[in-house]
């Protein structure tokens, strides 16, 4: 049975089968994913997205076709992917 998913974990899914479509015959269960930083009142501007990958490999094998572009876009939106926070996140802490 699958657990239906939120908007935010939508994107997350439709972003890693476009980056890394190998993955598109397998299930990529996310064990959680959430909004870090900014009030939902603040103005609209980039921000990061933790996600956690159930299995280890798929966020290998998404890590590494990742490393193979050299931008990503993918529905009208620039994307940048990290191991942890972005640098800019990173700094501000």
């Amino acid at each position: 049975m699958q657990a239906t998913l939120g908007p935010l974990e939508d994107f997350v899914t439709r972003l890693f089968l476009h980056i890394a479509p190998a993955l598109k015959d397998q299930e990529i269960i996310l064990d959680h994913t959430h909004r870090v930083g900014r009030p939902a009142q603040a103005p609209v501007q980039a921000q990061d997205i933790l996600t956690s990958l159930h299995y280890y490999k798929q966020r290998e094998q998404i890590l590494a076709a990742v490393r193979d572009l050299s931008t990503i876009n993918f529905e009208g939106h620039k994307i940048y992917l990290y191991q942890d926070l972005s640098p800019v996140t990173l700094q501000r802490r």
